[in-house]
């Protein structure tokens, strides 16, 4: 009786203890593929294959769950920093941009080199920062 229902409910338990560390595991795994494709020439990187291959296991184990887990928001928070830095400064006159625009891509490229901002980037809209472009990080 009770101790069967206590044993079920302790294997229930520890298979989604089991879950949640595959999923953690996973997002690791692919966080730092991405790392290793962004040092090594990004979308012609010949690690590339191995990041998709990563991604699509990745999409096995979260299953698409809206937020996605916090492992993964810092780790795109992280690749879009790095990707930020890789960015030519802000030419408003030569890109043919208006001030506030022009005002708006220096703050979010400010943002981008700035370590505290990258972490927080899933929290964007949330923060108020501008321009406001990113509501899929609410």
């Amino acid at each position: 009786g009770a101790t069967r229902v206590a044993a079920l409910q302790g294997a229930e338990v520890s298979t989604a203890m089991d879950a949640v560390g595959l999923v953690e595991r996973r997002c690791l795994v692919l966080n730092r593929a991405e790392e290793e494709v962004d040092a090594t020439g990004g979308l012609v990187s010949p690690l590339r294959p191995l990041y998709e291959a990563g991604l699509g296991e990745w999409r096995d184990v979260w299953g698409g769950a809206v937020p996605q887990p916090s492992c993964r928001v810092a780790g795109l928070g992280s690749a879009l920093c790095r990707s930020g830095r890789r960015l030519p400064e802000v030419d408003a006159e030569g890109w043919n941009l208006t001030r506030q625009w022009a005002m708006h891509m220096e703050s979010l490229s400010r943002r981008e080199q700035d370590d505290g901002d990258c972490r927080e980037f899933a929290r964007f809209h949330e923060n108020g920062w501008l321009p406001p472009l990113w509501i899929w990080a609410e």
